[in-house]
């Protein structure tokens, strides 16, 4: 079965190729990145609950692409 992602805008094409082609070590570095956004984020008390799951996984996604985007990837152990 074939998907059409003609529908979707610009944001939601992106997120849904960069979650089917994300690597393990990317979505556990993700999910790390939000748990300490998430502990800021409840800890500065700006927000309510109900959004501070989501805007963690914001500030995480924001941080992995910046680091993408100064160090890019990390090199494997031999080099």
């Amino acid at each position: 079965m074939t998907i059409s992602l003609a529908g979707l805008g610009d944001r939601a094409r992106r997120e849904i190729n960069r979650r089917i082609t994300m690597t393990r070590n990317e979505h556990e570095e993700v999910e790390s990145y939000a748990l300490a956004a998430m502990i800021g984020l409840v800890s500065a008390n700006d927000y309510p609950p109900e959004l501070i799951a989501a805007r963690a996984f914001d500030i995480a996604e924001a941080f992995q692409q910046e680091k993408l985007n100064r160090i890019g990837d990390k090199p494997p152990f031999d080099c």
